[in-house]
């Protein structure tokens, strides 16, 4: 209900176009209300949708073929900076995430380099991609500027706020003006050390546009 209130009844991924075919790429499409507000909002908008958890999948392909959505196309890959394969962590939610490391509860799954796909220009891209975000979005800095919109949610560590200064310099770097706002407030006492409870200290949404 809050990804339906987000993105539904919030709108928080509306952006104008400069035509009535934007290409989107939707990276992170969970189980499909972002494609599905993608073509409520553009319905002959191409969307090229990756989605790398098996049950999320299931349930994106089934909402898409439900509402008979024309020009969607959905990989079972994880965004990444290379071709091959990488551990993920599948829970089936939209904690689903790739893993560096190895242990019981991790798959290895397809992952693709996302800067191969930016070579072109791209209406809208969304990455909601749960830590790698940081990673995959260094990968394509030299390729951004075929970027129109850009929505990051990001995944941060406290310890490691210096990733987060690198993103938006890559940002600014490549002529976007952004906008930074809340996602989940996760730390009640900031100024005090603190045991992580979550997955990430710090969930950000950033809105980026050409200014």
């Amino acid at each position: 209900m809050h990804s339906y209130e987000e993105l539904i009844t919030d709108e928080i991924y509306r952006f104008k176009a400069d035509t009535d075919t934007p290409y989107i790429i939707d990276c992170g499409a969970n189980i499909g209300l972002s494609v599905l507000y993608f073509k409520w909002l553009y319905p002959n908008a191409k969307v090229l949708a990756f989605e790398p958890d098996g049950d999320n999948l299931a349930i994106l392909r089934k909402n898409v073929e439900s509402y008979g959505m024309n020009d969607v196309n959905v990989r079972q890959q994880a965004v990444w900076t290379k071709e091959g394969q990488i551990s993920f962590r599948a829970s089936g939610t939209q904690a689903s995430k790739i893993s560096l490391s190895d242990d019981t509860q991790t798959i290895n799954i397809p992952c693709t380099r996302l800067a191969s796909f930016l070579q072109q220009k791209v209406d809208f891209l969304k990455m909601d991609i749960e830590g790698a975000e940081y990673e995959v979005l260094k990968d394509c800095k030299d390729d951004l500027a075929n970027v129109q919109h850009l929505f990051v949610e990001y995944h941060g560590d406290i310890r490691e706020s210096s990733h987060l200064t690198e993103m938006l310099e890559i940002l600014n770097n490549a002529g976007f003006v952004y906008y930074i706002q809340e996602a989940s407030d996760n730390v009640p006492h900031p100024l005090l050390k603190h045991k992580q409870f979550h997955s990430f200290d710090q969930q950000l949404n950033i809105y980026a546009h050409r200014g």
